[in-house]
């Protein structure tokens, strides 16, 4: 984990050229402040699956939502892109109950 500022902004470009690479778009990557200060977040965009039906699902209640291929593919993509900024960075799971503190956003369009 960066712990100066020059750390930071390496690990931060390190991290959007990492999911750049793995062919996300709209790619965003930054550091928290306060006490969040050791958190990198991301946001990115993905595709959407070709045979995505949200337009025309509802859920058991009736409500409009997401389809469930677009929420198995979200998962998807959003493991992989905490997978490929772990990496890239050197962030890993120290233990069961620590986190790489990671934090992300995926889109699907």
């Amino acid at each position: 984990m960066a712990t100066g500022r020059r750390e930071r902004t390496t690990e931060t470009a390190t991290a959007k050229a990492a999911l750049v690479k793995a062919g996300y778009r709209n790619v965003s990557a930054r550091h928290g402040t306060g006490t969040a200060w050791g958190w990198l977040s991301f946001k990115v965009t993905a595709d959407r699956p070709a045979d995505c039906y949200c337009a025309d699902y509802l859920d058991e209640f009736g409500r409009t939502g997401t389809c469930p291929r677009c929420r198995y593919a979200w998962t998807d993509q959003y493991n992989r892109a905490i997978n490929t900024v772990a990496v890239a960075t050197g962030r890993h799971f120290e233990n069961n109950n620590d986190s790489p503190r990671i934090g992300g956003d995926v889109t699907l369009e």
